[in-house]
């Protein structure tokens, strides 16, 4: 509970940010440039950086991609596999709000959680190509700055 409130979410984004501002700065030493070269052990511990996000404010996608560039992946190839790692997690979770909320849907329900799941997933495969694309241009440094510029933001506003 401690962890939800506005000075630890802080402390992620600022730990976050770091984080990719370092790894950016540092020599590359990709070992892995396709998902296809993955090993299972590398798999799995990128799969276990994803348990950085159950601190708020540090997002599960930042970690998986900072572990996977960690363990010699390729910036784009750590981001691909971050979202690919994603879907079990993002299925699971609508499994289990679907059925936590059976109860309370209407008969009418499920037609506008099937568009609404087909529209999100439309976008989310654009969204996806769109950072894929601007990964294999520019440097994660840039989001490290923003989590940090948003860290003092929080805290500033903390303070008043």
């Amino acid at each position: 509970e401690l962890l939800f409130h506005p000075l630890p979410v802080a402390l992620a984004l600022a730990v976050g940010g770091i984080a990719l501002i370092l790894l950016e700065r540092r020599p590359p030493a990709v070992t892995v440039s396709s998902i296809e070269a993955l090993s299972y052990k590398q798999s799995f511990f990128i799969g276990c950086f994803q348990t950085l996000a159950l601190w708020p404010g540090f997002s599960r996608a930042g970690a998986t991609i900072m572990g996977g560039m960690l363990l010699g992946l390729e910036r784009t190839v750590a981001a691909e596999f971050s979202f690919l790692v994603a879907v079990p997690v993002m299925f699971a979770a609508t499994l289990y709000d679907l059925y936590k909320s059976y109860d309370s849907l209407g008969a009418g329900a499920f037609d506008e959680l099937a568009i609404g799941f087909f529209v999100s997933w439309v976008v989310a495969l654009l969204a996806i190509r769109t950072f894929i694309g601007l990964l294999k241009k520019f440097s994660l440094e840039v989001f490290g700055w923003y989590r940090i510029v948003l860290a003092v933001i929080v805290v500033a506003l903390l303070s008043r």
